[in-house]
């Protein structure tokens, strides 16, 4: 059973910011636990502090007033996730 007791609050590896990037959608990242391994800060996504809701909510304007830019962020994590997280790259890793 997971709970909220003894420090399993915090994301080990944020699976679901790999699949929207997969999916062609730029990622809004809080800088905890292994989530922030999942963007590249501009690149991909944004990193913030998930605690600073201004900081959250300036990102998300910021990601919604610029459509093309945020459409070029998808992008740019879907080949990101393909290259650094695909299974070639896994093998690559245990090999």
């Amino acid at each position: 059973c997971r709970t909220r007791r003894g420090g399993l609050e915090v994301e080990g590896l944020g699976i679901v910011f790999l699949e929207a990037a997969a999916a062609g959608l730029p990622v809004l990242v809080g800088d905890s636990g292994g989530a922030s391994d999942t963007v590249r800060d501009g690149e991909t996504g944004h990193l913030v502090d998930g605690r600073d809701t201004a900081a959250v909510a300036n990102r998300l304007v910021v990601l919604l007033r610029d459509r093309a830019a945020a459409a070029a962020m998808g992008e740019k994590g879907r080949a990101w996730v393909r290259e650094a997280w695909g299974w070639e790259s896994a093998y690559a890793t245990l090999a």
